[in-house]
């Protein structure tokens, strides 16, 4: 499915379906693409489903670090008033997660082989590994 990326501000997103909030991190090297299979399944089964950019290639050099990517994850779910969150990313992101326990109601990661990311729609089973 075709989506268009929203984009208010300083933030671009992609947003589908209601309910929770669950917010999907792409890698470092991903796109929002990577997740789009991922937003298909959950924005069907009760889930706000938002996959925000993060700014990797737009910080300045000297502000491109985790911590200035957890203050932009912050200030993201501040702009659209949640109060608690589910985060989803690979495993580079642990540090994400950790960073405002209070604002979140769960987080899981998945680990992505040899640096490549794998969108979950090659399979075909991919929707009742969440359950």
């Amino acid at each position: 499915m075709e989506r268009e990326i929203i984009t208010v501000n300083d933030f671009s997103y992609w947003e589908a379906g209601e309910g929770q909030p669950l917010i999907l991190l792409h890698g470092l090297m991903g796109d929002l693409s990577n997740l789009a299979a991922v937003v298909d399944y959950f924005s069907t089964v009760g889930y706000q489903v938002i996959v925000p950019k993060l700014p990797i290639y737009t910080l300045p050099i000297i502000n491109t670090n985790v911590k200035s990517l957890v203050t932009y994850l912050k200030d993201f779910i501040e702009y659209k008033k949640f109060d608690k969150v589910v985060l989803f990313g690979n495993s580079d992101f642990k540090k994400f997660t950790n960073s405002f326990p209070e604002s979140r109601t769960g987080s899981s990661s998945s680990r992505c082989g040899r640096g490549f990311e794998t969108p979950l729609a090659s399979d075909p089973d991919a929707g009742n590994k969440f359950q």
